[in-house]
């Protein structure tokens, strides 16, 4: 209620809020409020911040530059189906999303592009990451806060190798199909020396994917002619899809990787699939 007899005073606010520009005034914080009062007495005359009034004041909220906190899980060393990434993180002032995106690297060592962004919302805490046959998928996970802060995880990359039909086949070698397998095939030879073989290969290790069985042979795994490594693929009871890797030490490049049967054993000797490991 106001009274000209005794004067009266109103009370303006005005909110910038981010990236607005007036004259004198401007803001790239989230909101700025100005509050100025007006005394005006009963001839009309305004006094602006007077004495009763109080000083002009101006509210600035604090800035969030604090990154969130990630961390992503390692994937497996070898994958012969498409594994989960799974990824923690936390921040102070809420997280806003997600981005993840992949490389993948040849045999011959030769990397992709990074792929464009997947986005995900900021409670979803796990993808699927898809696999190429005969490649190194990589994954990089990062995290967004709700101030546009980011922070990028650790590259996490796993290992898929060459499916047994793919690979170049020396000596007597048959064709198995079988529901447990990679691919659902392999490959079956009983002739000592027969071989399975890839080329232009860039990496640490061999990835063997194979059978063990009762009464299985004997594999040897060469680099560039060299045995590297011989496994005994005989066993107690039937073990499909045993992944067998082999360290080189210094690893190799551009080499001819094979894996050659030692001995047939007397039920022969099942390959499944044949790779490279960083």
């Amino acid at each position: 209620t106001l009274s000209p007899s005794a004067g009266y005073s109103s009370v303006f606010t005005l909110t910038i809020p981010v990236g607005l520009t007036t004259p004198g005034i401007s803001s790239t914080l989230s909101e700025s409020v100005l509050q100025t009062n007006l005394v005006t007495d009963v001839a009309g005359n305004t006094l602006a911040n007077g004495a009763s009034s109080g000083p002009v004041s101006v509210v600035r909220p604090t800035v969030d530059t604090i990154h969130p906190r990630i961390a992503s899980g390692a994937l497996p060393a070898v994958s012969l189906a498409a594994p989960i990434q799974s990824w923690t993180a936390s921040d102070a002032g809420g997280l806003g999303y997600f981005s993840v995106k992949t490389q993948t690297k040849t045999s011959a060592g030769v990397s992709s592009a990074w792929s464009s962004a997947k986005i995900y919302g900021p409670t979803l805490r796990k993808a699927t990451v898809a696999i190429t046959a005969g490649r190194t998928t990589c994954d990089s996970v990062t995290a967004v806060d709700s101030s546009g802060n980011q922070t990028t995880a650790t590259t996490r990359c796993t290992a898929t190798p060459f499916d047994d039909r793919s690979l170049h086949r020396v000596g007597a070698w048959t064709n198995v199909a079988s529901t447990s397998a990679f691919n659902r095939t392999l490959s079956k030879s009983v002739a000592v020396g027969a071989s399975v073989t890839i080329t232009a290969a860039t990496g640490h290790s061999v990835i063997v994917v194979a059978n063990r069985a009762v009464g299985a042979g004997a594999i040897q795994v060469l680099v560039n002619g060299v045995v590297k490594s011989t496994w005994n693929l005989a066993a107690t009871r039937s073990l499909p899809t045993q992944v067998l890797q082999v360290p080189i030490a210094g690893g190799f490049n551009h080499a001819t990787i094979s894996v050659r049967v030692k001995s047939k054993g007397s039920t022969g000797v099942l390959i499944d699939g044949l790779g490279i490991g960083a």
